[in-house]
Formats: C-alpha cells, sequence, structure tokens
C-alpha cells in the first residue's frame, strides 16, 4: 500500500536481508513507512491515544492490564494497543510477553483472518486477487 511493491505483476514482499537479530528490522526505512500506514489503518488517532494512555511499563503483566484498560470503550482489542505500543517503544520482548496473557481459546490467525474477511468485499477482487489473497492468508472462500 506504500508503493513499495509493484502491484502490476502481484508481487510479494519478502526480505531476508533485514536484520532480524535484535529488532535491527524496526530501523529499515521502509519498515518504518509500512508501520506509521499500518497505526493509521489500525487504529488511526484511538490506537495513538490507547498507546500513550498504556505510558511507560517494565512488567508484563502490567503492560496486558493497562492495554486491556486502554482499549475499554475504544473498538480496540487490547492486543493491537499492546502491538501498537510495542510499534512506538521498541519493546517487543516486553510485549511479546504481555500478548500471553490476552491468549484466546482459538488461534491468532483464524480470528485475525475472521475479522478480515467481515470487511473484505468480495465483489471488489477479481479471481487472481481472491486467488492471491487466499494463498497468502490460507482464507477459504469457497463457502462465500
Amino acid at each position: 500500500m506504500s508503493g513499495h511493491l509493484a502491484a502490476d505483476n502481484n508481487a510479494v514482499l519478502v526480505d531476508d536481508t533485514l536484520p532480524v537479530d535484535e529488532q535491527g528490522f524496526a530501523k529499515d526505512e521502509d519498515e518504518k513507512v509500512a508501520d506509521t500506514y499500518a497505526m493509521e489503518l489500525l487504529g488511526g488517532d484511538a490506537l495513538r491515544s490507547a498507546c500513550r494512555d498504556v505510558g511507560k511499563q517494565s512488567e508484563e503483566v502490567k503492560l496486558a492490564a493497562a492495554a486491556l484498560k486502554a482499549s475499554k470503550g475504544t473498538g480496540l482489542d487490547a492486543g493491537q494497543v499492546i502491538l501498537g505500543w510495542a510499534r512506538l517503544t521498541e519493546d517487543w520482548k516486553l510485549a511479546g510477553m504481555a500478548m500471553r496473557y490476552l491468549m484466546t481459546t482459538q488461534a491468532a490467525p483464524i480470528v485475525v483472518n475472521d475479522v478480515a474477511k467481515s470487511y473484505i468485499d468480495l465483489n471488489a477482487l477479481s479471481s487472481d486477487g481472491m486467488d492471491h489473497l487466499a494463498r497468502l492468508t490460507s482464507m477459504r472462500f469457497d463457502d462465500e
């Protein structure tokens, strides 16, 4: 969406040169642009405000509790708040540990795909686009 991929050739970005050790990927300029776009798409001002409400945290259980409190009544999920907070603070380790306190009974990809499917206008996708989306997400559209 940020123009890093050529839309005309159905490109998928797999960047195995990103320095994933020590979370160095967060310093990559394309990643910063993509993260900024994602923060806007996933919640915009409401997400940024909730992340600020979480404040400085140093314990995973307190981060999880603060994210639950900050997300209440906003339409945001506490997991969104934790991941947004991690993006802003670059404390991915603490965020990862805090996410364990928010576990649901379903696998995360299933939950994410179910929510995504409710917002996707399948009629707006070409058959190639639908096939591409299915391959990227493992979503099934045969029951639509």
